[in-house]
Parts: C-alpha cells; structure tokens; sequence
C-alpha cells in the first residue's frame, strides 16, 4: 500500500473520531453547563478554546483529508443522481431548437448603436 494511500485513510479515521469527539463535548456542555462558566456567567477560557478548537478540527482535518486523497490518487465515488441530471440537460439542450425572438438578435437591431 502507498503511503499517501495509508495517510488518507489514517486521516478519514481521524475526521470521524473527531466529530464523535465534538458530539461528546457539545452534549457534556450541554449537562453541566454550571460547572464551565464564571461567577459572571460568562465562559471560562479554556472551555472556550475547547469548544471552538474541537469544533473547526474535523473541517480542517476533513481539508487534509481531500488533499491526501487527491495526491494518493483514490478517485470519488460517482454522484449517481448529479449525472443523471447531467445527462438530462444534454439531452434536451441537444433536442431543443435555437429560440427566435424577434426581439432579440440582429433582425432586431443593435440596440447600443441606436443610441448613438
């Protein structure tokens, strides 16, 4: 196995263990909220670097994760309906005459040289 291929998935590992993480956190704050503010009812410090660093970690790991993926070489799965769509709207552009307008093109005029 490539290394690259080894660190894509160490890290798709890594990105879901940390929005399991960030699901802990979040439901922890939640239970025992008193605990994690000041006197003042505002949040104490390092609670704010806990909840704001564990929370932007899994999208900056799910960065580096695309990074390695794209560099080992590991193609995407298809979207099976985006292409349908796709193959759809090539299908009727392709079956579908040119729309005349006669307001519109150069039987019309330009309008930009009317003006002068």
């Amino acid at each position: 196995m490539k290394a690259t291929v080894l660190i894509w998935r160490v890290l798709r590992v890594a990105r879901w263990t940390l929005w399991l993480s960030v699901l802990a956190v979040f439901s922890y704050f939640v239970a025992d909220r008193e605990a994690l503010f000041t006197p003042f009812g505002q949040l104490k410090p390092s609670v704010e670097l806990l909840l704001f660093g564990i929370g932007a970690a899994p999208a900056i790991v799910g960065l580096f994760e695309m990074m390695m993926r794209d560099r080992a070489g590991v193609t995407r799965m298809p979207d099976r309906v985006g292409t349908l769509v796709i193959e759809k709207r090539q299908a009727q552009r392709s079956n579908s005459r040119p729309r005349q307008d006669p307001e519109c093109g150069p039987e019309a005029g330009d309008p930009v040289t009317a003006l002068a």
